[in-house]
């Protein structure tokens, strides 16, 4: 893969996650979701619409908060595939930060992208 269509498959994923959010969200408001994530509601807006890229910790809060399967906003969205879903969640964030990493050592992830602060290119 190039990196234009590495670039594309991410804002493709961001696009999924955000959709997914969204969705699953139903009709909780942004601004409930935001006061019980503890972050604005211009922060759920932008994940919402694939603007802005959202840590690990919050999409677990996410999950968490719309009562969904761990991983599930991961796997919907294309950045887990589904076979992961009978391995436990620390297996699984651990996983993902090793492949975070190693596309960060690639030279396709960008400093933002960071495995400890946030799903970007490559991950899961």
């Amino acid at each position: 893969m190039t990196h234009r269509s590495d670039a594309l498959a991410a804002n493709a994923r961001a696009l999924a996650l955000g959709t997914a959010i969204r969705r699953h969200r139903g009709e909780i408001t942004q601004t409930e979701l935001a006061d019980r994530l503890s972050v604005s509601q211009s922060a759920i807006s932008q994940w919402e619409a694939g603007i802005t890229q959202i840590t690990a910790e919050h999409v677990i809060g996410l999950e968490r908060e719309l009562e969904l399967r761990s991983g599930s906003l991961l796997i919907e969205a294309g950045y887990v595939d589904e076979a992961l879903l009978g391995v436990d969640a620390a297996r699984r964030f651990a996983l993902w930060k090793l492949q975070s990493a190693v596309t960060l050592l690639a030279g396709i992830g960008h400093e933002e992208d960071r495995p400890d602060s946030r799903l970007g290119d490559g991950s899961c």
